[in-house]
């Protein structure tokens, strides 16, 4: 596995503006405040940004659906939420795959489709020893409505403990899913496959891992869907859960396409971005950004991302800052 990055952090991200639960209206639900709104997937959508974000409305279960919350761009890049958000839960729980939570979405365009893929919490999450949680696939339908049309499987009797941190992109006439399978113990495994489709049983292929963690670290998984930056180069973020304070900060990977493969052209040397302000440090699970969402506006990107598992943080940072503390992978 690739050693470059080193246990500091060089935090490029300028902290825009926060969602918290409290300002948060469900329009279609009784319960009209959640207890926790993050981990959120982000389209940018003309002068919109169109935030599907992860809403928990108790704790007895934690079970998660996922809310649609529109805001201005311009709003947002000056800093400014309104009072009151009005979200409405456009993806819930109603399936075996999906029965005890709807997590973590990440969104992307596909043949000018968007997608999200989730985090579904099957009926096994808490009794299971494998299956017990799968990426789910949902493609938008019109209308501000959003349908479930596919569940990602492993092939044959292969067991897999839990999926996760999954997303989609196509490249060369094929989808590349990227995802984050847990074999058992401390295997987890930063990997992308292919698939032929999208939709029914969605059963990966020729899976290959690209990255693993540093000695610093438990664990690694992915976090933003990639931002094409030229050349048939990609810039993804990912997420890293240190050894020592189980901290989660975020690490950036340049990957390059092409050829009919994919190699990882360089990773940043440090930590980009990691919990600073006191939203990020304290909440339900403390020490945690936790990106999901990326949007290119001009020449920064904008990052949609989990702030101590309670909060909707909204952060951007210069591309060419990104970039500047990416280090090439030796051949």
């Amino acid at each position: 596995m690739i050693t470059l990055r080193e246990y500091k952090t060089s935090d490029v991200f300028r902290r825009l503006a926060v969602i918290p639960p409290q300002i948060v209206k469900l329009v279609n639900h009784p319960v009209r405040r959640p207890v926790a709104v993050f981990n959120p997937a982000l389209f940018l959508d003309g002068d919109e940004l169109l935030i599907l974000a992860r809403v928990v409305l108790g704790y007895y279960k934690y079970v998660s659906a996922i809310a649609e919350i529109r805001l201005g761009l311009n709003q947002v890049l000056e800093g400014e939420v309104p009072e009151e958000v009005q979200a409405r839960i456009v993806i819930w729980p109603r399936d075996w795959f999906d029965f005890w939570g709807a997590e973590d979405p990440r969104g992307t365009v596909v043949e000018g489709n968007r997608y999200v893929i989730y985090t579904g919490r099957t009926r096994d999450y808490f009794s299971g020893t494998h299956g017990r949680t799968l990426p789910v696939i949902a493609r938008e339908a019109g209308n501000g409505e959003w349908v479930k049309v596919g569940v990602v499987r492993h092939p044959g009797e292969k067991r897999v403990v839990s999926d996760k941190d999954a997303f989609v992109i196509k490249e060369g006439g094929r989808y590349l899913l990227f995802h984050r399978p847990h074999y058992g113990g401390n295997d987890f495994r930063t990997v992308v496959s292919s698939v032929r489709v999208l939709e029914g049983d969605v059963v990966v292929e020729g899976t290959r891992e690209l990255l693993g963690p540093e000695r610093f670290e438990e664990k690694i998984g992915w976090g933003t869907p990639p931002i094409e930056v030229g050349g048939g180069e990609y810039l993804m973020i990912l997420h890293g859960v240190d050894k020592r304070i189980g901290a989660y900060r975020a690490f950036a990977a340049l990957i390059r396409v092409g050829g009919g493969d994919m190699e990882v052209a360089g990773v940043s040397r440090t930590y980009i971005m990691e919990p600073r302000e006191p939203y990020e440090v304290y909440g339900d699970r403390p020490m945690v950004v936790f990106p999901c969402g990326v949007a290119r506006v001009d020449d920064s990107i904008l990052v949609a991302y989990g702030a101590a598992d309670q909060v909707i943080g909204l952060a951007a940072a210069e591309i060419s800052d990104v970039l500047s503390l990416i280090a090439g992978v030796p051949g």
